[in-house]
């Protein structure tokens, strides 16, 4: 189990403590194992690495719009079962569940109840990266060529009560990471993403879109559209005071199908790894430019110094 303090969902009413996770595991051999409770359910790739095994130092909202963006309970998680495994020497990852999805409530587009379901496939060609969760680099710790595919759907997933629509999302996604002569490791990530609605969905902020009822849960914000995420790291061998330089950057687009519109971000930036992710601090510059936005604030610098520690 994973508590953590948050604000509530679309509320910004601080919660004094959240679940974030909540799992029961039958885990019968690496072939075939069974979770029910609350988790990140089979997805993109960034949604399993989450913010804090990235290449770049925030998770990226922009390109990864499905269950990392609004289509969640929480931080990408949602309730509900899956079975999942490892084959092949840890290197073929499946994955499939049904969860209780998206504008479940009574109002909304999904007042039947509708079940939301979620699978994913991968294969790693070089070395395997078993389990259920990913990251955007392994820091040489492992040679990775893996490519993966994620699906969900949902009837009545978004929309309103008055004018419900079916959901489906899905994705293609690629990392090659290959530790070279030297030391020196290269990165590159990338993912394409697809979302088609059968309607306008509430709080979506596109043309037409219904308000949404209701503060709770995974309610609300699904935009038709198309998305693009690359993402290109290079890890020094040369060690520097405590740790070593990683420069990355980061190109991630949504694009609208109902406004025509769209909206980009670039990060430059580079890391100082202390202690892999357990203990860095990254410097980012990044540009946003968002089309559906008026003309004076489309475009918007943002620079951040951080520093990430897991104990």
């Amino acid at each position: 189990m994973n508590f953590n303090a948050s604000p509530g969902n679309n509320t910004g009413t601080p919660d004094s403590l959240r679940l974030m996770d909540g799992i029961a595991q039958f885990e019968f051999n690496d072939g075939f194992k069974i979770w029910m409770g609350r988790f990140l359910p089979p997805s993109e790739r960034a949604n399993l690495y989450g913010p804090f095994y990235t290449s770049a130092w925030s998770y990226p909202g922009i390109a990864s719009t499905g269950y990392g963006g609004s289509l969640s309970i929480i931080a990408g998680r949602d309730d509900g079962a899956m079975v999942w495994g490892n084959l092949f020497d840890n290197k073929f990852t499946y994955s499939a569940g049904i969860f209780n999805g998206h504008n479940r409530a009574a109002g909304l587009s999904n007042q039947s109840n509708k079940s939301l379901y979620s699978g994913r496939l991968e294969y790693d060609f070089w070395d395997a990266e078993g389990g259920y969760y990913r990251n955007a680099t392994y820091l040489g710790e492992k040679n990775i060529l893996a490519l993966g595919a994620s699906i969900q759907h949902q009837s009545n997933g978004v929309g309103s009560a008055a004018n419900p629509g079916n959901l489906k999302v899905w994705d293609v996604d690629f990392l090659i990471e290959k530790k070279l002569s030297g030391g020196y490791v290269p990165t590159f990530e990338a993912m394409y993403q697809k979302t088609s609605l059968g309607a306008v969905d509430c709080g979506s902020g596109e043309a037409g879109w219904p308000s949404c009822l209701g503060n709770t849960g995974s309610i609300g914000g699904q935009i038709s559209g198309k998305n693009y995420l690359g993402t290109i790291a290079l890890l020094f061998p040369q060690k520097i005071g405590w740790g070593y330089f990683q420069p990355f950057y980061r190109y991630q687009k949504q694009y609208r199908d109902v406004t025509s519109t769209s909206n980009k971000g670039q990060d430059f930036g580079v890391n100082y790894l202390i202690k892999g992710f357990n203990a860095k601090v990254s410097a980012v510059y990044t540009k946003f430019d968002d089309t559906r936005l008026a003309p004076a604030v489309q475009s918007n610098d943002q620079f951040v110094l951080g520093v990430q520690l897991n104990y």
